[in-house]
């Protein structure tokens, strides 16, 4: 059963999850988060929602070597906090780029309700 638009949502994208907050749907990291984890949630009657970037690499992700040197741009501009340090951009034109993505949904597609692909908007791809 896919989640309502009226459902409430709980965000975390870093740091251990909390998986006490009494809401329908939780935003998770798509590599920071185990299936296990994915699991109690679901055991919770939770629905989940994995996030994970699909225009930008990052240098902390274990596919990041699969990118090659002429996929990346940009860098992609630090925010305050600094969260976005060692991410370019990605040439989502190139075959390899989009083959990667491929496998990241393909991930994603095992374990939880929806795949939230994001930075896939940004500068010099």
């Amino acid at each position: 059963m896919a989640p309502v638009a009226s459902g409430t949502w709980q965000w975390q994208w870093r740091g251990k999850l909390n998986r006490g907050y009494a809401v329908a749907i939780y935003d998770i990291d798509l590599f920071d988060n185990s299936a296990r984890t994915i699991a109690c949630l679901h055991e919770a009657g939770r629905k989940v929602d994995c996030c994970f970037s699909a225009g930008s690499s990052q240098d902390r992700r274990p596919d990041f070597g699969q990118f090659a040197p002429a996929d990346k741009g940009k860098v992609v501009k630090r925010s305050p906090d600094g969260d976005w340090e060692g991410e370019n951009w990605l040439d989502t034109r190139s075959a390899n780029v989009r083959t990667i993505m491929t496998a990241r949904l393909d991930r994603a597609d095992a374990r939880p309700q929806a795949a939230d692909p994001g930075a896939e908007h940004g500068p010099g791809r």
